[in-house]
């Protein structure tokens, strides 16, 4: 699976995450399992930016060493 197809299919879950927590809410119940679930989920689609970005910087510094030389 692609980064970009990972990052689509995780954003798809957190979505359907939300509105079964909503539900939740709205009828009084616990949530705390999706709770944790929806954190955990949030922090792998956090990483996977975060180390899309950091390949992009790099990227760029490369090419503007080889540009000076």
């Amino acid at each position: 699976m692609s980064k970009n197809q990972l990052s689509y299919t995780i954003q798809k879950e957190l979505l359907a995450l939300n509105d079964r927590i909503e539900r939740k809410i709205i009828k009084n119940k616990p949530y705390s399992k999706e709770a944790s679930i929806h954190k955990a989920l949030l922090r792998q689609l956090h990483h996977l930016n975060q180390t899309e970005r950091r390949n992009k910087i790099v990227k760029i510094f490369s090419l503007l060493k080889y540009r000076s030389v």
